[in-house]
């Protein structure tokens, strides 16, 4: 593959939702970054990871949160929403996207993954899970479906599963990736 411009991601990368069952016995599809053999295929076709496969997974939910308190408050000017969060995580985002596509193995497969709710299977295991955490700044709150928006705009495959954080699905995905011969960035 011919090596890309440091300055800019690849624009044709596919957005492809995580099959329900990640179980071991179906393989692992989902975003495929752009490469020769991909040239005038539908770009949103699933790709298995396969050996030599590089999956490169980013924490959206972190993103979120370090671009939020990272930043001063910003609004838009129509309505007064806030939009700061959403400002930070496009830069981390296209920063991260500039880095898996231009770091000597460029990332085959690419998506970002986000925690659903605040509620996860280990609320039912143990109930104070995380119950001194404080609660959600009301200006952040609008900006969590902003931030999915934006990331599906990049054309990158935007991950969550109910009952599950991002760190649970990112670590389930790096272990298939690697057992389908894959390697993964994180």
């Amino acid at each position: 593959m011919p090596p890309r411009a440091k300055s800019a991601p690849s624009p044709s990368r596919a957005c492809v939702p995580l099959p329900a069952s990640t179980s071991r016995q179906r393989p692992l599809y989902w975003i495929r970054a752009e490469g020769p053999e991909r040239s005038g295929s539908n770009c949103g076709e699933p790709v298995p990871i396969v050996t030599g496969s590089h999956v490169y997974l980013i924490d959206g939910s972190g993103f979120i949160f370090r671009a939020f308190h990272a930043l001063p408050p910003l609004t838009r000017k129509s309505d007064g929403l806030p939009v700061g969060a959403v400002a930070g995580f496009c830069n981390i985002l296209w920063n991260e996207l500039s880095r898996a596509t231009s770091n000597g193995k460029s990332a085959t497969h690419l998506a970002v993954v986000f925690d659903h709710s605040s509620d996860t299977f280990r609320n039912t295991i143990y109930p104070e899970y995380k119950a001194n955490r404080p609660d959600l700044p009301e200006d952040l709150r609008p900006q969590f479906p902003l931030t999915r928006e934006a990331t599906r705009a990049f054309n990158v495959a935007c991950l969550e599963t109910d009952g599950y954080e991002a760190d649970d699905i990112i670590a389930t995905l790096a272990k298939h990736a690697v057992e389908a011969g894959g390697t993964c960035t994180i």
